[in-house]
């Protein structure tokens, strides 16, 4: 999976050494953004597994990046996405999470889950396979409109 990180750094207080220092090194693969009160972003994209493994492995890239400018950049924040997506990770769901949604037992997820309809798992953990909160409602709003069951209790 691919996942960009985006640092903001806020503003620096020698602004054009950092500039010239960045542009005269290789930054490869991060992409500085300086903003015109002085402020610094930076995004780095990198190939990971999971969330953690790509956090720990911009962190490192970071910290490689920060020694060979020889520029002393302390983050304010740090937010990683899934490549593209610059939104936050979905809400995920277990076979347990399901079954309360759906209100049937987890056997019944098993069940339904081996059908053609469900959706297909982001992953598969040791735990079972998770899916995205919004798939799972998306498959209870159209498995409720195939059975004729009405929603009384409002959206979910």
């Amino acid at each position: 999976m691919f996942w960009d990180a985006c640092f903001e750094f806020g503003r620096l207080d020698k602004s054009e050494i950092a500039r010239e220092r960045i542009r005269t090194h290789d930054t490869h693969p991060a992409h500085f953004v300086f903003h015109e009160d002085g402020a610094l972003d930076c995004v780095l994209r990198v190939t990971a597994p999971t969330l953690h493994s790509a956090s720990s492995k911009v962190v490192r890239l970071l910290d490689r990046l920060r020694r060979n400018i020889d520029i002393d950049l302390e983050p304010i924040t740090m937010r990683v996405y899934l490549a593209g997506s610059r939104e936050p990770l979905p809400k995920l769901v277990g076979s347990a999470e399901i079954a309360a949604i759906l209100a049937v037992s987890s056997q019944r997820v098993g069940q339904l889950a081996a059908g053609d309809n469900f959706p297909i798992p982001v992953q598969r953990l040791r735990m079972g396979p998770v899916y995205t909160l919004h798939a799972i409602r998306e498959f209870d709003r159209l498995r409720r409109q195939r059975l004729g069951i009405v929603n009384t209790i409002g959206p979910l």
